[in-house]
């Protein structure tokens, strides 16, 4: 095991999270789409700076659950490329309010105080998180429909296809 900090990316701020504002989405959106983080999974290396060295003073991020920081160095051993975990362990195929903060950018809105408290409210209210959820998702699908060739399906949604003809026609087809 590596005993120096590694480096770590700089954890999201509020004022990235305004381009949603552009979208007419508004920072409490942001949060609530962010619970739609409990489903799914992540390959260890989206979060091993966050499990392994993290700082001279700390093994792991002070934000995490011991117990849970723990499981995921099991889980993910140091410089692993291929393992993956649940992004919840409690609840990983159910989508609900019961996820850990696996993700830097989900710890992160806990960091900002204008946030904070609607981390607080969804991890206490699933009914709250659920309502508020369904409005979000219908404002999200509203922002602009691309048709034709204006859009595209990504089979990685990292990356822009590169063979955009080709993803025109699987498109067409589908429809």
């Amino acid at each position: 095991m590596s005993t120096s900090p590694r480096q770590t990316s700089t954890p999201p701020t509020l004022s990235r999270f305004e381009s949603f504002a552009v979208k007419n989405l508004t920072a409490e959106d942001l949060v609530t789409l962010s619970g739609a983080h409990s489903l799914g999974s992540a390959h260890c290396t989206v979060f091993t700076e966050r499990i392994y060295p993290f700082s001279r003073d700390s093994e792991t991020d002070p934000t995490l659950n011991p117990g849970f920081a723990a499981l995921l160095r099991t889980a993910c051993p140091d410089n692993t490329t291929e393992a993956s975990v649940y992004l919840d362990l409690l609840t990983p195929k159910v989508l609900d309010n019961m996820g850990f903060g696996l993700l830097g950018s989900d710890q992160a809105l806990t960091g900002e105080p204008r946030l904070a408290a609607a981390v607080g409210v969804y991890a206490q209210s699933s009914e709250t998180w659920v309502a508020n959820f369904t409005a979000a998702m219908v404002k999200l699908g509203n922002i602009l429909e691309l048709t034709g060739e204006e859009g595209e399906i990504r089979t990685n949604c990292r990356v822009v296809n590169t063979d955009r003809q080709y993803y025109h026609r699987l498109v067409a087809r589908s429809r």
